[in-house]
């Protein structure tokens, strides 16, 4: 019988850490670690490329998500870290989208970094990215 098997009997000793220890004080110290690290790595990004989508489950819940995608210079390899992936719970406007692009661009601190957005087909995410495109525009233009 395995559950009785000489491995397990290896591993009986390792204490494991508590329910309350692993969603508590564990999980917040390692989420801080890799947004630390994915922060310092865009930080060091020259340019920035996102990729979004949107979809809705078998629910009906709606949900967006964005990538961002860039190489890094020291070993030329290319990083991708989704940044953002939840419930999209305002209508599916452009403008509402957009301004979620802008809020994500905003949080990572990437806006003035982004050399462009890759999205599907969808209008509604083509006349976000266009939005968005237009305000990259003005601002290169002041």
């Amino acid at each position: 019988n395995m559950i009785f098997g000489i491995c397990l009997r290896l591993f009986v000793q390792i204490t494991l850490p508590s329910r309350a220890t692993l969603s508590g004080t564990m999980l917040n110290t390692e989420y801080e670690e890799v947004m630390a690290n994915v922060m310092k790595s865009l930080a060091n990004a020259k340019t920035v490329c996102l990729t979004t989508d949107g979809w809705t489950d078998i629910n009906n819940q709606s949900y967006l998500a964005a990538t961002a995608h860039f190489i890094q210079e020291s070993d030329c390899t290319l990083k991708s870290f989704l940044l953002e992936c939840g419930p999209f719970e305002v209508n599916h406007t452009s403008r509402n989208i957009a301004n979620w692009l802008e809020s994500v661009m905003d949080k990572y601190k990437i806006s003035d970094k982004v050399f462009n957005i890759i999205t599907d087909n969808a209008s509604n995410m083509k006349l976000a990215v266009s939005l968005k495109k237009k305000i990259f525009l003005a601002l290169l233009i002041v």
